[in-house]
């Protein structure tokens, strides 16, 4: 035991002797620039927008990885600048003309699509004291009736055969249902279970039971991190609503449906060019076009296919930031519809990256940041400590390279790192050492 203590004793004697010496200044300044930084971190972030270094850090960190980012049995129909603007259907009419989107479910119903996804809200009439339940004809525009009961239609035909994925519509604070035409068909009327709808349909719109099983509804409802699957929405009910993304993946294969409801999940994304190429995507005029139609029967039969905006509005097709409902990823800016399908094909393939909770990375951005305050304090000069700021951010590049091949976990101690190195170097150019 008195050998113990004396190795003990003798080893942090050696500890200390190694320990950077530096006065009392450079500690106490070190460590409330680190706290400093920790907690206002976020405000930091908006400020320089560095959510954008941040998001292509990680899918160039992400896609450097064998799990690389690729569609899948997941396929798009977009509906893009010459069908909106040209079409006589469409109209470039918003909300998106129903009977156009009913012949492109029929088209896709046709050509034996497994899953068909209709990224397209479907409001009705707000009226005070009026409520959305199945039968209420009466609350859909009467200009747009005739029309939505063409698209319903459409869904409950395809319904017989295929899995048919719909838009619920939520509240600004996610946590409630929307009155929609969807509800008022009696489609997606409440939860049963976390993702499992009860479709009983409506006066005039009887679904059989196979029709029931079929149908399902998902919310579109976008992360503000856009790195992130989008969630689960609790909305009070009996179970938990799908976002659209997981909607589809639960309708192609019900029985590996993760759990995404205890915690936040990120994904790589599928670069742009690959989602546009005709290998993943077809315009709604290509699909229907007779000529074209072996083109789109090898692209999406036997595969689920979501049906999305991806027009630019007021006819500048080659502005993007005019992309209709145009939103920012890893990958770049992409029409919402892009989000869904590469969420959906991530949780297919199970390419997820289970994110830090809060605490935690408080905790870690912390043990870094210390870390990085007594190594900037054992190197002297400040041209060295400009030299170690640059190889702490090399070391932090690839510590992120490997927790993310490992364990699947993105760390994100940049600004607290970076802070206690500059305060180094500030440091030592006004001290009189």
């Amino acid at each position: 035991m008195e050998n113990l203590r004396a190795y003990l004793l003798a080893l942090t004697a050696r500890i200390g002797r190694g320990f950077p010496k530096r006065p009392p200044r450079y500690w106490l300044g070190a460590f409330a620039v680190l706290i400093l930084s920790l907690v206002i971190e976020p405000w930091v972030e908006d400020l320089i927008a560095f959510d954008h270094l941040r998001n292509s850090l990680f899918q160039t960190l992400s896609v450097a990885t064998m799990n690389r980012a690729r569609p899948g049995a997941v396929k798009l129909l977009l509906i893009d600048d010459k069908d909106f603007w040209t079409d006589a259907t469409l109209e470039h009419r918003q909300p998106t003309n129903r009977t156009y989107l009913a012949g492109i479910v029929r088209a896709l119903t046709k050509l034996n699509a497994s899953v068909i996804a209709i990224d397209f809200q479907i409001p009705v009439s707000e009226r005070p004291g009026a409520t959305a339940d199945p039968g209420r004809y009466d609350l859909i525009e009467p200009s747009y009736q005739a029309e939505t009961a063409d698209l319903m239609g459409a869904v409950k035909d395809a319904a017989s055969v295929h899995r048919v994925v719909l838009v619920r519509s939520l509240s600004r604070d996610a946590r409630s249902l929307v009155a929609d035409a969807v509800q008022i068909y009696g489609l997606c009327v409440r939860l049963t279970a976390d993702g499992v709808w009860d479709n009983p349909g409506a006066p005039g719109f009887t679904l059989s039971p196979l029709q029931q099983r079929n149908i399902s509804c998902g919310h579109v409802v976008v992360p503000k991190d856009a790195r992130e699957i989008p969630p689960p929405g609790w909305v009070g009910q009996d179970g938990r609503i799908d976002s659209l993304s997981a909607a589809i993946a639960r309708a192609v294969d019900p029985a590996n449906m993760p759990d995404l409801s205890h915690r936040r999940y990120y994904a790589t994304y599928v670069d742009p060019k690959v989602l546009s190429s005709k290998t993943t995507m077809l315009s709604g005029h290509e699909l229907l076009d007779p000529h074209k139609e072996a083109l789109a029967s090898m692209l999406f039969q036997g595969n689920a296919v979501i049906v999305g905006a991806g027009w630019h509005d007021g006819r500048r097709a080659d502005d993007p930031e005019s992309v209709h409902d145009k939103h920012d990823t890893p990958a770049g800016a992409v029409p919402g519809v892009m989000i869904h399908l590469n969420s959906a094909a991530a949780v297919l393939e199970r390419r997820l990256f289970p994110a830090i909770g809060t605490t935690w990375l408080y905790l870690i951005n912390a043990l870094l940041g210390t870390i990085a305050v007594i190594g900037f304090a054992a190197v002297t000069g400040w041209q060295w400590r400009v030299a170690a700021l640059f190889g702490a951010a090399a070391i932090l590049f690839a510590l992120q390279w490997v927790t993310l091949n490992l364990f699947g976990i993105f760390l994100d101690a940049f600004i607290p790192v970076f802070s206690v190195g500059l305060h180094s170097i500030i440091e030592r150019l006004v001290s009189r050492e």
